[in-house]
């Protein structure tokens, strides 16, 4: 064999793959709970994982308020300055005037920031609306956990918002 044909021939290898059983990785990856204690070990786990999620979701909210504040405040300074130049502006104005023209830029920011408003509000319902079905999921698992010998100091009381 010259070395051009050596450089062209590939090596085929063989790999033996191992079956995954049925119902282990991917999306059901979960395994079975065989045991009381490891349905209450899954419960708790999941508790777990809600009181981080709503931990979260309460900080979301609350920069949600703080940026609705201040979207708010950034309202109502517009809404001074288009008072301000509407007593310079008259309909005999001329649209190139520089108080028109200040005053379009208003309108405009303003339109702007009640857009960024509305959506704000509208996430910081749906984060809401999150807040209170976690709370109530955990509520069920502590009834549930009550019921037993297992329960998780730090994990049982709610975040407000």
């Amino acid at each position: 064999m010259s070395t051009t044909e050596e450089t062209i021939e590939t090596t085929t290898e063989t790999t033996e793959v191992k079956e995954t059983p049925v119902g282990v990785g991917g999306i059901v990856g979960e395994t079975h709970v065989t045991s009381l204690d490891g349905l209450i070990s899954v419960i708790l786990q999941e508790r777990l994982t809600l009181v981080r999620s709503n931990k979260n979701n309460t900080e979301l909210f609350n920069k949600l308020q703080e940026f609705i504040t201040e979207k708010s405040n950034n309202v109502t300074q517009v809404d001074g300055a288009i008072s301000a130049l509407n007593g310079f502006v008259t309909e005999d104005t001329p649209s190139d005037d520089k108080h028109v023209v200040e005053l379009a830029k208003l309108h405009h920011q303003r339109n702007d920031l009640i857009g960024e408003l509305k959506t704000a509000d509208a996430q910081r319902r749906n984060i809401f609306s999150t807040i209170t079905m976690t709370e109530g999921a955990l509520q069920v698992l502590n009834q549930v956990l009550s019921k037993t010998d297992h329960t998780e100091e730090g994990t049982t009381e709610a975040t407000e918002v």
